[in-house]
């Protein structure tokens, strides 16, 4: 749901996940997307018929997604089964995408593929101007790597968002969100944007995870999208940089 409100999710809109997984994304712009028709029958047919677009190579992941798609309206009609880096090029073709959203697989002590890899895949399966929002872990925010001037030589770095440690509890894993403008080189002579959103108010619970128990979600996350629309500068929050492939893209 923040992803969809990040990007400012609308009805004409086509999104595009090529690691969709169990259709987490597609499911939340979806939403965002038919309550934007207003009731127009037509339009939410077209969205759910022509709008979502996603990849998932797992076979057991792919029929979740699907299943997912449907419970919750059916807009599975547009998700492919396969690897990304063969079909991306076939969606470009197919669909004119001006939404990217990913939440890559985490590449365990160096195997598999860099997860900025399918970043840049997602970038350029997008039209140009449109925007890319993916949560990888910090490590491929911090590394000097040279995927990360790959995907700055086509694509800009608009922000990066340091989230909760625990996000993903109990996997210890810490994750940020980047956001990219497509199709768009990065000039290193603009500033980039960074949020340092560490405290979602979510608390950990014993059989149920984190969950937002004082109900300070809702507050939390409208001061971090008036941030982030407005690029904000607040001490201990948020700052503007200017930054190049070999910089550190994180608030702290």
């Amino acid at each position: 749901e923040l992803f969809s409100e990040l990007a400012d999710v609308k009805k004409d809109d086509v999104v595009f996940d090529n690691c969709c997984g169990t259709g987490g994304f597609l499911i939340s712009a979806m939403k965002k997307m038919v309550e934007d028709t207003k009731e127009d029958s037509k339009e939410i047919e077209k969205i759910k018929k022509e709008r979502l677009i996603g990849i998932e190579q797992n076979p057991n992941m792919f029929a979740l997604g699907c299943a997912n798609m449907i419970l919750r309206g059916d807009g599975k009609a547009n998700v492919y089964r396969g690897d990304c880096f063969e079909v991306t090029p076939i969606i470009k073709q197919k669909y004119k995408c001006t939404i990217g959203f990913l939440n890559p697989p985490y590449s365990q002590k160096g195997e598999g593929l860099n997860e900025l890899e399918y970043v840049l895949n997602c970038l350029d399966g997008l039209e140009k101007n449109s925007i890319c929002i993916a949560i990888v872990p910090m490590s491929c925010a911090i590394n000097k790597d040279s995927i990360k001037k790959r995907i700055l030589e086509k694509h800009r770095l608009e922000a990066v968002m340091s989230m909760p440690d625990e996000l993903f509890y109990p996997i210890g894993i810490i994750t940020c969100i980047m956001v990219f403008r497509a199709g768009v080189s990065h000039n290193e002579n603009i500033e980039s944007w960074f949020g340092y959103w560490k405290d979602d108010g979510f608390v950990k619970t014993k059989h149920n995870g984190r969950v937002d128990k004082n109900l300070k979600w809702n507050e939390i996350k409208k001061s971090w999208l008036d941030m982030f629309r407005n690029k904000k500068e607040i001490v201990e929050f948020c700052v503007k940089q200017k930054v190049g492939w070999e910089d550190e893209w994180c608030a702290e």
